[in-house]
């Protein structure tokens, strides 16, 4: 588990131990509404240091499943 801060687009933060990026995304748009327009998701280095996360193009939506025509 890390540490992530999470701020939403009121400015509030939230820092909360997560088990991975997607994870913390997944919970901070949930936590938004589902919307992650303007939420921002950053690690914790061991030295204090933030890394942002990246969002995947578009924000997260979720697990998208594709119909497969066989």
């Amino acid at each position: 588990m890390d540490l992530y801060r999470v701020t939403m687009p009121d400015g509030s933060t939230l820092d909360e131990y997560f088990g991975s990026d997607n994870e913390a995304i997944q919970e901070a748009t949930k936590a938004n509404h589902g919307v992650s327009e303007g939420v921002k998701v950053e690690r914790y280095a061991g030295d204090g240091t933030l890394y942002p996360t990246k969002l995947p193009n578009g924000g997260y939506r979720g697990t998208v499943r594709k119909h497969h025509a066989g």
